[in-house]
């Protein structure tokens, strides 16, 4: 007992060590209770209300909601899959540390043991974990809210530490290790993020295959592999639900499939415009940021003090004090080509310094493994910038296609950067001998590194323009010389602080390499530097500014004025368009009404086609038969928002009396122009054998929505002579078996696609119960396979620990 406290207490003491420093730079979180403002959790919260109500109400999942574009599946917005029983460790593996913190704490820990288990030592993996998980890249993803990224980056070191040990004989608890962190990785519902750590695996795996061709181990090779290849499928059996709905939402959204409309026909097939798609490529001289974190400015909308350019010379315009504190916080002080930003991707300075010096002295297949790892995702995070490689991978390299913002790929970047110069750093504390053998490789790396920052320092201004594309929206008049100057001061004042740390660097450890420093002061040294090269950065862009009381966020969605006018129509269910800003990038809307716009990456792509071709275009047609009852504008004269009711809205049903044919989808989506959407409807060619009843007496005919629920809508119809057709003003939807079921007395019906995106059902004379219940198979089935492999996955980990158990044991 006494061997293993004193195996795991350094561990402990690491552990501990990372959540002092989580508390020294978050105390109100835990202190006051405070929250970090994360804009995309609030947006998330604002559009997953109605699912989240529901499912409070009544204990069910939805699966559906109409609070945003019309209506669209909820199973990448807020979906529960409760038969995972693995996705049930996460808040677990966090230690339910509040407001995203155990985000932060999962990436320190990950890579903690990643570095230990590659023979590092202790301090010099807290170290690494720091630099790791306080990446500048990661606070600002944590302070903007991507927390799915986050969650699978949290997880990518320990797959990645699973790995390593299978394929160095650990069998069994390696691959066991592999299946749970990589279905927790799953689970954590980023697939851009857990397809490049995939693509990471593979290299290491191609990199392992050569190594062990070389050695004759081709057969060892084969069984480790076969053990990961297990690993992998069982790791994906508890995620089988949330990928099987998944898998079919993507088909029918911008995402994964690709619209009818011959405009579109030329985009790559199943998968996003490749414009799109890349529209956040990091800039090639960009990646100096690792080094230098202000070499393009700061953020989109940064703040600058009043003694900088742009503060003296506003002042000499004579703006008052209270407002130049205003006007001096939120200015564009980035000028890269990404369309904004919300900080750079900086490392480290001390920290490059080491990545360049691992590359002199590290060898092995691991340090040709996480090389190749830094130059390809430095590289595809290029993405429009560096074509001839970005267009192989697009065009050609499977799911590659499904993903956008290539500077994504930079998370890659930054697990390996860090752990190649935590591998250097290692090599070098063996002993004061061992750092003198490398001096010359240290003064290289200090004169490449050292010389950079100094070169730009001097020189920087000179090379660059530094004027930034969203500078042309800066009010007619603005000192935008001005700006540039400070943009220029930025980046000379970051290249000298850069060669101060590398050069602070430098000097410990040659004073360790002739013995003039200790092994404990030069790790102390080295690692103090590290903190404050990195927090003092991090601390530009997530602050006590960024944190707030519970209480102020929840504020965040308290009905406004306009909100509490259109809430006193107790109808159950109609829409509201938003026009006041941008409605298809709106999503406060969604948390007080069910909107016509909405806010999330991945809409279904008819209704992208409805928004592309009519409703940016307000065509009042298409807003009426989507039951669009509210408009919320700006008032042109006040600019004060108001509320215009709209008296053609159609309902949720009606009875038509005539059809229009459409040959085809071009077709289909231009008649919504011309035609009557009370009395006409329009219909694809392709549903021409569908039994339509088109009596003439529609008028007096009735149908009414009396019962509304996410997942089920109930009508009541009265029908008056022969058989009546009715269009619903919902959203069509296939998914794996038209998962929107349509019942007519309890009795299942076929319904059909209609005006392009909504429903159409054959009603029959007399008087009926209509229900829309969503009952998609992919879910419901997709539980019951999710529990099957949640019971083997468990069951595996214990064989495995048993199993690594019996060979200790026969070992001893």
């Amino acid at each position: 007992m006494n061997d293993f406290f004193t195996a795991v207490k350094p561990h402990l003491l690491a552990i501990a060590i990372g959540l002092l420093i989580l508390f020294t730079y978050f105390p109100s979180v835990f202190l006051e209770s405070k929250v970090i403002d994360m804009g995309d959790i609030k947006r998330s919260l604002s559009t997953s209300k109605e699912i989240r109500d529901f499912r409070d109400d009544t204990g069910i999942e939805p699966l559906w909601t109409n609070s945003q574009f019309g209506g669209m599946p909820a199973y990448q917005m807020n979906t529960r899959y409760p038969n995972n029983w693995i996705g049930q460790l996460e808040p677990y593996s966090k230690l339910k540390l509040p407001s995203g913190l155990g985000l932060i704490f999962m990436l320190f820990l990950g890579f903690y043991f990643l570095s230990v288990y590659l023979k590092n030592d202790t301090w010099i993996s807290v170290i690494g974990a720091f630099a790791f998980a306080f990446s500048t890249y990661f606070i600002v993803s944590l302070e903007g809210g991507h927390t799915g990224k986050l969650r699978v980056i949290g997880y990518m070191a320990l797959v990645l530490t699973g790995v390593l040990m299978t394929m160095r004989g650990h069998k069994f608890l390696g691959s066991a290790l592999t299946c749970i962190f990589l279905s927790l990785a799953i689970n954590a519902n980023h697939f851009q993020i857990t397809y490049y750590l995939a693509l990471m695996i593979m290299a290491y795996m191609i990199i392992e295959f050569i190594y062990h061709f070389k050695e004759k181990l081709v057969k060892s090779y084969l069984i480790k592999s076969a053990f990961l290849v297990f690993a992998a499928l069982l790791a994906v059996g508890p995620n089988t639900s949330r990928l099987w709905t998944t898998q079919d939402y993507a088909k029918e959204t911008m995402r994964g499939g690709q619209s009818e409309l011959t405009d579109y026909q030329d985009a790559k097939s199943g998968g996003l415009e490749k414009d799109y798609a890349m529209r956040w490529s990091y800039g090639i001289t960009e990646t100096m940021t690792f080094l230098i974190p202000d070499f393009y400015g700061r953020s989109s909308t940064a703040s600058l003090k009043e003694d900088s350019n742009t503060g003296k010379e506003l002042k000499k315009r004579g703006i008052p004090k209270n407002q130049l504190s205003n006007i001096l916080k939120y200015l564009p002080l980035y000028w890269g080509d990404q369309p904004f930003v919300q900080g750079p991707v900086f490392m480290g300075s001390l920290i490059i310094f080491l990545f360049v010096l691992s590359i002199f002295i590290v060898k092995g297949r691991i340090k040709v493994w996480l090389i190749v790892c830094t130059i390809f995702s430095v590289v595809l995070s290029w993405g429009s910038n560096f074509e001839v490689v970005t267009d192989l991978f697009f065009y050609y390299f499977p799911l590659y296609n499904k993903f956008r913002t290539p500077s994504m790929f930079l998370s890659l970047t930054c697990l390996t950067i860090p752990l190649l110069a935590m591998l250097a750093l290692g090599k070098l504390i063996e002993s004061p001998n061992t750092a003198q053998s490398y001096l010359p490789e240290i003064k290289k790396a200090f004169y490449i590194t050292g010389g950079i920052c100094l070169f730009f320092a001097l020189f920087g201004t000179s090379l660059f323009s530094f004027s930034g594309s969203s500078d042309g929206q800066l009010p007619e008049g603005w000192p935008i010389e001005s700006l540039i100057e400070d943009r220029k001061d930025l980046m000379v004042f970051g290249a000298f602080k850069a060669l101060f740390f590398v050069s602070a660097g430098f000097g410990m450890l040659l004073y360790y390499s002739r013995n003039k420093l200790s092994k404990k002061y030069l790790i102390l040294g080295l690692g103090l530097l590290v903190a404050v090269d990195i927090w003092s950065v991090d601390k530009t862009y997530l602050n006590e500014d960024n944190l707030v009381k519970r209480r102020s966020v929840d504020d965040f969605y308290v009905d406004t004025p306009i909100d509490q006018l259109i809430l006193q129509d107790k109808g159950i269910h109609y829409r509201v368009f938003n026009v006041a800003g941008n409605p298809f990038n709106d999503a406060m809307t969604s948390f007080h009404h069910k909107s016509v716009g909405g806010y999330h990456g991945a809409k279904l792509i008819r209704y992208q086609d409805m928004i592309d071709r009519h409703l940016s275009k307000n065509n009042s047609k298409a807003l009426d038969m989507l039951n669009t009852k509210y408009y919320i504008i700006s008032n042109r004269e006040t600019g004060q928002r108001e509320v215009r009711q709209n008296p053609n809205a159609l309902g949720n049903a009606w009875f038509v009396d005539s059809v229009i044919w459409a040959q085809n989808a071009d077709e289909e989506i231009e008649l919504l122009n011309q035609f009557q959407p009370s009395k006409e409807v329009v219909i694809d060619e392709r549903f021409r054998d569908y039994s339509i009843g088109l009596d003439l007496n529609s008028e007096k005919s009735t149908i009414v929505l009396n019962d509304y629920q996410p997942n089920k809508l109930t009508y009541q119809a009265s029908v008056y002579g022969g058989d009546q057709f009715a269009v619903f003003s919902e959203i069509y939807y296939e998914g794996t078996d038209h998962d929107w079921k349509a019942k007519i007395d309890g009795k299942d019906i076929q319904h059909i696609r209609v005006n392009y995106l909504l429903r159409g059902l054959t009603v029959p004379s007399g008087d009926h119960t209509i229900e829309f219940s969503f009952e998609p198979r992919s879910y419901f089935e997709g539980e019951r396979l999710s529990l099957i492999f949640s019971i083997l996955v468990f069951s595996y980990l214990f064989f495995a620990i048993f199993m690594e158990y019996r060979s200790r044991q026969i070992g001893n």
